[in-house]
């Protein structure tokens, strides 16, 4: 058995000094391939698709501070609501003993949020529309 592990372990040591020998060689075989990326020409995807992406990125970055305003907002109503009683006091003037929301009214701030920083996105694909582009 000692016979086996030590060929094994002699054969194991000829093959990673073989490997080596062969990794630090100086010359390369195929010449490096630039993969470096390359900015996007002006006309290569056509406007609308331009606009549309932008407003896909202003969707999704508006719905967390949009999250944030309605929450707060759809909060106070509901503080309003029910005679401003301190358990539904809205964030961060809340007690300890606040009475947690449904599960309808936190379907409703989501929705309220997806809307609202869909409307903003729209209104600015619009205007990036209409607005007019060089080379026309």
């Amino acid at each position: 058995m000692r016979k086996l592990c030590a060929a094994v372990l002699v054969l194991f040591l000829v093959f990673s000094m073989r490997v080596s020998v062969y990794a630090q060689s100086q010359t390369p075989a195929v010449p490096p391939i630039d993969t470096a990326p390359q900015p996007y020409e002006p006309d290569e995807f056509p406007f609308g698709l331009r606009a549309l992406r932008r407003a896909e990125i202003i969707t999704l970055g508006l719905f967390p501070f949009a999250y944030l305003f309605s929450s707060f907002a759809y909060d106070t109503g509901r503080y309003a609501m029910h005679d401003f009683d301190a358990g539904y006091a809205p964030g961060p003037f809340a007690s300890a003993g606040r009475v947690s929301r449904s599960s309808t009214d936190a379907r409703n701030v989501i929705l309220i949020s997806i809307s609202l920083s869909a409307l903003l996105a729209a209104v600015d694909f619009f205007l990036e529309l209409g607005e007019p582009r060089k080379g026309r």
